[in-house]
């Protein structure tokens, strides 16, 4: 494995560490019982993404770019209530989330990294 793979593979586990902490804080601060599925599903996802799996890669990127552009609108909201500490809040999440899908699409070591982990599994 070339350096740049093993820098595209610890992003991605950082990400995906800071992906699972939002959502467990977000799971908290809601006190939801579907958050924890919610929280459990992207968990599995997160995990066959690292695995290397294709279809839930793409699956995965859909998902977070919509979560990082659902928290954008979410923030609107936020701020016409004047309640800016949840704004920056979904700002945040926003950013994570949808950086994380585009870093999935664009990032060309993380894909090469998930190519050369998807032949080792074959």
């Amino acid at each position: 494995m070339i350096k740049e793979e093993k820098n595209a593979r610890a992003i991605l586990f950082t990400l995906f560490i800071l992906v699972f902490l939002s959502g467990l804080i977000i799971t908290i601060l809601t006190e939801k019982f579907s958050g924890l599925a919610r929280l459990l599903i992207s968990f599995i996802l997160m995990f066959l993404v690292y695995m290397g799996l294709k279809w839930a890669k793409w699956f995965i990127v859909i998902l977070f770019l919509f979560t990082g552009a659902y928290g954008l609108f979410s923030t609107i909201q936020f701020i016409n209530a004047k309640n800016m500490s949840g704004a920056l809040l979904m700002i945040g999440f926003s950013i994570l989330y949808g950086g994380t899908g585009l870093y999935l699409i664009l990032g060309k070591h993380i894909n090469h990294y998930l190519e050369e982990k998807r032949k080792r599994i074959e």
